[in-house]
């Protein structure tokens, strides 16, 4: 493990894209839902933006490191301003990735193979370290997703549908009680 490295404490997952990429960023990441609660990891991830921001001025970076790093409080408005999920409230929210999957373990420490069994609503240890960018004219700090511990179990976030095969068995009746096939 790098020494940089932040293993967070138990937190949320949501916007998990392990499976295939994020079509925005074409990388493979996860939003952490951080309780506010979790000094322990929010003080080891200010440690590590303020150790890259060192870095980043001892390597000569000559324009001002913004203080935009990623993590934003889920009970204000997100930086377009738009209100973040009720997921959110009363967690800070930092969008992580990486452009390769990241390896993910059971609670055990056994690789998971599957890795729909990370998904967003479980909650999961994310293993991540801060890194500064300057390009295209942005200068600013943001994380990397370097592993991921499923910890449990959760209740699923995005809404969507879950089928079962009761719902084509016969003797389902549509809610609205009619036959819409003609049949």
């Amino acid at each position: 493990m790098k020494t940089n490295n932040v293993l967070t404490g138990k937190v949320r997952a949501s916007y998990v894209h392990l499976l295939d990429k994020d079509a925005l960023s074409d990388k493979y990441c996860i939003t952490l839902l951080i309780p506010k609660s979790d000094v322990k990891t929010m003080n080891a991830l200010k440690a590590d933006i303020d150790r890259v921001a060192r870095e980043y001025k001892a390597k000569g970076g000559k324009r001002a490191i913004e203080t935009l790093h990623g993590i934003h409080d889920g009970d204000k408005p997100s930086p377009k301003g738009s209100e973040y999920g009720p997921e959110c409230k009363g967690h800070y929210v930092l969008r992580c990735s990486n452009r390769t999957v990241p390896k993910c373990f059971d609670r055990q420490g056994v690789e998971i193979i599957d890795l729909s069994e990370i998904y967003s609503g479980c909650y999961i240890r994310a293993l991540v370290h801060a890194f500064s960018y300057d390009k295209n004219g942005s200068v600013g700090i943001s994380f990397t997703l370097d592993g991921v511990q499923k910890w449990s179990d959760g209740e699923r976030l995005g809404g969507g549908f879950d089928a079962t095969g009761d719902m084509f068995a016969d003797g389902y009746v549509d809610p609205d009680g009619e036959d819409d096939f003609g049949l």
